[in-house]
């Protein structure tokens, strides 16, 4: 799933997600806005919601197909 993620987004996803690092911390860590990670953030998320719904989605076929 993260593989699924741009370099941009990865990069603050890390910090956050993992390591616990806030907004504000990884905005000046990596010499950005903290909307920019708040978008990067945000887009992430989106991405992984939609990389887990069509996982399912191919999952749920297969089994239907068995």
């Amino acid at each position: 799933a993260v593989a699924s993620l741009t370099p941009k987004q990865r990069e603050v996803w890390f910090p956050i997600m993992q390591q616990g690092f806030s907004q504000y911390k990884t905005a000046d860590q990596l010499g950005i806005t903290r909307n920019a990670v708040k978008d990067r953030i945000e887009k992430a998320k989106r991405q992984f919601r939609k990389f887990i719904t069509e996982a399912t989605r191919i999952k749920e076929n297969k089994k239907r197909t068995i």
